[in-house]
């Protein structure tokens, strides 16, 4: 998964994405965000259990693809980067054992 897109847009959806996920939840999912970039559209999503939320924004697809990560340190992380541009990159690791 690989995408590049507006460091503040970004950092905007996934703020709101952390008012909808659980931090003090058993279910460590619900601390997550899930995002999915496909075409030039990356989708966020995020739920409490009672309330989801769904948001998509423009960004340029390099790699498709998916994942879910902890909403409060991917919001820790993004405001410390500067603004305009960045460039996100998934790398996923398998561990493939007999």
């Amino acid at each position: 998964m690989k995408f590049i897109c507006q460091c503040q847009t970004l950092r905007q959806e996934i703020e709101y994405a952390m008012g909808f996920s659980t931090q003090k939840n058993s279910l460590s999912i619900t601390s997550n965000v899930y995002l999915e970039n496909s075409g030039d559209l990356l989708t966020i999503k995020a739920t409490d259990l009672k309330m989801s939320f769904v948001s998509t924004i423009d960004v340029k697809t390099v790699v498709p693809g998916s994942t879910s990560v902890f909403c409060e340190k991917l919001v820790a992380v993004m405001k410390n980067l500067p603004e305009g541009d960045i460039e996100i990159q998934i790398y996923i690791v398998a561990d493939h054992r007999i």
